[in-house]
C-alpha cells in the first residue's frame, strides 16, 4: 500500500485556518492572494503526495503576508481595553466544576480564543472585537450546576410517585404470579 509520509492534517489545518480568516477578508488589502493560495492548497490536498508540508508552508506564508487595511487595524487603545476584559475574566477565577460541562467548554474556548487573538501578530479589530463579544456571551451563558438540582416540589413529586409505584397493588398477591 501507499504510505502517506507527510500527514494531510498539516495541510488541512492550514486550509481551515486560512478559511477562518475569510470572515474578515474585507479587512485585508491583499486577500485575493490568499484566495488563490487556497485554490492551490485544496488542489494539492486532492493529490497523493509524499508530503503535504510544502503546500501547507506555501499557504501559511501567503496568510502571514496579509496586510491589514488601516481602518481595520487593532488600535493600541482597543487592544488594551480587550486585554483588560481578558484579565478581568481570568481574575474571576471561575471553577469549571461549578458549571455544566458544555457551558464551561464554550466559555473556556472563548477565553482561550481572545487570549490567542490578542497575542497574535496580525489581528484585525473586527476579529478582536468578535472574540471579546464571544467571551462575554459565553460568560453570560454559563449554566451553574445547581440549576440541575431538583426543587423541593419536584423532590416531593418524585417521592410520592416512588411510594405509589413501590406499594403493592391492592388485591394482588405474589403467589398469583409465580
Amino acid at each position: 500500500g501507499l504510505t502517506v509520509c507527510g500527514s494531510k492534517k498539516v495541510l488541512e489545518d492550514a486550509i481551515a485556518e486560512a478559511e477562518d480568516l475569510a470572515v474578515y477578508k474585507e479587512a485585508y488589502t491583499n486577500w485575493a492572494t490568499v484566495e488563490a493560495a487556497l485554490v492551490t492548497a485544496k488542489a494539492e490536498l486532492d493529490k497523493r503526495l509524499e508530503s503535504y508540508e510544502e503546500a501547507a508552508t506555501a499557504l501559511n506564508n501567503v496568510v502571514d503576508a496579509l496586510v491589514i487595511k488601516d481602518d481595520h487595524k487593532l488600535t493600541d487603545t482597543l487592544k488594551e481595553e480587550l486585554e483588560k476584559k481578558l484579565e478581568q475574566a481570568k481574575a474571576e477565577n471561575l471553577k469549571n466544576s461549578n458549571y455544566t460541562t458544555a457551558s464551561w467548554k464554550t466559555y473556556k474556548d472563548a477565553l482561550d480564543k481572545l487570549e490567542e487573538v490578542l497575542g497574535g501578530q496580525k489581528v484585525t479589530k473586527d476579529e478582536a472585537e468578535a472574540a471579546a463579544i464571544a467571551l462575554e456571551a459565553a460568560r453570560a451563558a454559563l449554566v451553574p450546576v445547581t440549576a440541575h438540582v431538583p426543587t423541593a416540589v419536584k423532590k416531593q413529586e418524585f417521592n410520592t410517585a416512588y411510594e405509589q409505584a413501590t406499594q403493592p397493588a391492592s388485591g394482588m398477591r405474589q403467589e398469583s404470579y409465580t
